[in-house]
């Protein structure tokens, strides 16, 4: 399980990639704020969200909210960035049990 470190490289990168969905999503309320994704929850407050969840040790659920902001909220994000972040998932998700071997 993550512990909430900043200097951990796979939580850095989350806090990276919610710094850009974060500002995106901001960039497309302020052109649209009439836009109907901004009725949703969650998603201009995805970053507060995502911070409290890496703050209980909820990486699964942190990662999810991210990729629901990302997907739900239309905006054009970087394919590259989505990949590495499926990849730090896989590494450190639930279904990795090789240390448990």
């Amino acid at each position: 399980m993550f512990r909430f470190r900043k200097t951990n490289p796979d939580i850095a990168k989350l806090l990276e990639v919610t710094e850009k969905a974060q500002g995106l999503i901001e960039e497309l309320h302020r052109t649209d704020p009439l836009n109907p994704t901004f009725d949703q929850v969650g998603i201009l407050d995805g970053r507060e969200n995502i911070t409290e969840y890496l703050e209980h040790n909820e990486w699964g659920v942190a990662f999810e909210h991210l990729l629901y902001m990302i997907h739900e909220s239309g905006i054009a994000f970087p394919e590259n960035e989505l990949l590495e972040l499926h990849s730090i998932a896989k590494l450190n998700g639930p279904h990795n049990r090789s240390e448990e071997s």
